[in-house]
């Protein structure tokens, strides 16, 4: 049996309703220094020497003198040192 077709207005719901939800899910939050600092319990200076011996992930440039860290950066840093101390 044929499935019925669905109505023009309701397949422009659910196409948005799709693109709303990939649009959430690419959004990423991003976190300031004081808050990586708190969350990773490392000073400013060894943030910075971890980066630059790229073992702590590189923010986000946002302007001249503004950097945030992705959210999702910070989080797999701090899983994937809890699995190495396990």
């Amino acid at each position: 049996m044929a499935e019925p077709r669905k109505k023009p207005h309701a397949q422009a719901a659910i196409a948005e309703a799709i693109s709303r939800d990939t649009q959430e899910h690419r959004q990423e939050r991003l976190i300031r220094r004081p808050e990586v600092e708190a969350r990773t319990g490392l000073s400013r200076s060894t943030l910075y020497d971890w980066m630059k011996r790229g073992e702590f992930p590189q923010p986000v440039k946002l302007g001249a003198r503004l950097v945030a860290w992705r959210e999702s950066d910070v989080t797999e840093w701090l899983e994937s040192r809890e699995t190495r101390a396990a």
